[in-house]
């Protein structure tokens, strides 16, 4: 009961959002700290419709301050966020409602990562400008 409160009060009792439901598959499904602009990437939408959805969850969330390390090039100052309980990301993973968009959230996932080797491969220097160092 506990955890369906928390689900009440994120407001996916109303299932009126696909943004809503993408991004919390998203967390859900990655378990690692994300920053809104990976997660804006990885679900085709704009930072600023992730960040409002982050920001009214933030009492569900586990902040990450920001790091060097960042996991999207050119946000290093960007505070990451995950699910802030292993126990809720299982009671988040067994809703319908999550369930039934996971295989999706994987396709987002796999075609954001498939996005950023492209990018990586294009932009770097060639074999012989290489070797020539």
């Amino acid at each position: 009961m506990y955890y369906e409160d928390h689900w009440i009060r994120m407001g996916m009792d109303r299932l009126d959002s696909d943004l809503k439901l993408t991004v919390l598959r998203l967390l859900v499904r990655l378990r690692v700290p994300v920053s809104v602009p990976t997660l804006a990437d990885i679900a085709v939408a704009s930072t600023r419709e992730v960040r409002a959805v982050v920001d009214v969850w933030s009492q569900f969330l586990q902040a990450t301050p920001p790091d060097a390390r960042a996991d999207h090039p050119g946000h290093a100052d960007e505070e990451r966020y995950r699910l802030y309980h292993l126990n809720f990301t299982e009671f988040l993973r067994s809703r319908p409602a999550i369930q039934g968009g996971l295989a999706h959230a994987n396709e987002l996932i796999a075609d954001h990562f498939t996005r950023r080797l492209s990018s990586c491969v294009r932009n770097r220097p060639p074999a012989s400008a290489t070797a020539a160092r």
